[in-house]
């Protein structure tokens, strides 16, 4: 195997560009083509031939570099990558970290989709997670299922119900509802652009009520149905805020939706 690095020029105009690999070996040959090694117990063997060809998204991008993030997995997602592709120090933490490492070294902690159904540790440490953020930490929830509502961890009252609430066309009109928040400015200037080439879902298991300390930022809804407003909900908690979004982040920062990785940027910035 050999490692390459592809640096971007600096003119490099905002757009979707096709990389391609191309090897060149001895009397001439070239190869251009990768493979995927199909093997599970109950099929057959085989090897999946493509162009060794990958996608790639340029957009202009701000964020605060000093930041330091760890990730709590949840139920397998890539979004930490996402977090470090922006060029910010994210730390996936294990079991020991959440419950008993030094928290106060990180800015923000994300817990990753359905991580309170997966991450048994991620129980016990959750009244600790809640200490750390009203110390002054960022503390952003991606979605989590039924028990996550039901058993009340949150810090102020979130209820979900059933069928959960969700947004399935990806491509839902999305309304501000509060323009001016710092979420939608700082450091970058989000608007309906940023909402375009979604893909699969805006998103699922939204909060359908809340406490009035949680303030709704988004509103959606798809076609025939009623707005839904538990999207993305942010409260303060002491010195530092809790936030709890649906938002299918983890679908679109692996698909490089520009806006995806916008709006994270400034959740990661909110305390700053």
């Amino acid at each position: 195997m050999i490692a390459f690095q592809v640096m971007p020029p600096a003119d490099l105009v905002p757009g979707t560009y096709t990389l391609a690999a191309l090897a060149e070996a001895t009397r001439g040959r070239r190869f251009a083509e990768g493979y995927t090694v199909i093997d599970y117990p109950h099929i057959r063997r085989s090897i999946l031939f493509r162009e060794a060809t990958a996608p790639v998204v340029a957009f202009r991008l701000s964020v605060d570099r000093d930041l330091r993030v760890g990730y709590v997995p949840g139920a397998g997602d890539a979004v930490p990558d996402a977090i470090a592709a922006m060029g910010v120090r994210v730390e996936v933490l294990d079991d020991r970290a959440i419950v008993s490492g030094d928290l106060s070294t990180y800015d923000v902690i994300v817990l990753g989709i359905r991580a309170y159904e997966t991450n048994a540790a991620l129980l016990t440490a959750n009244e600790r997670l809640l200490d750390w953020a009203r110390a002054g930490g960022t503390l952003i929830v991606q979605y989590q299922q039924y028990r996550y509502f039901s058993e009340g961890y949150a810090p102020y009252g979130l209820r979900a119900r059933s069928p959960h609430d969700r947004v399935t066309d990806e491509g839902a009109p999305v309304r501000l509802l509060v323009p001016d928040h710092p979420v939608f400015n700082q450091p970058n200037r989000i608007g309906q652009q940023d909402f375009e080439g979604w893909v699969q879902e805006r998103g699922l298991y939204f909060a359908h009520e809340w406490d009035e300390r949680y303030l709704p930022l988004l509103e959606s809804a798809d076609p025939g149905e009623e707005p839904q407003r538990g999207g993305l909900l942010i409260a303060p908690l002491g010195d530092g805020f809790y936030v709890y979004t649906g938002l299918a982040l983890f679908r679109q920062l692996p698909a490089g939706v520009p806006g995806a990785y916008r709006l994270l940027a400034n959740l990661l910035s909110l305390k700053r």
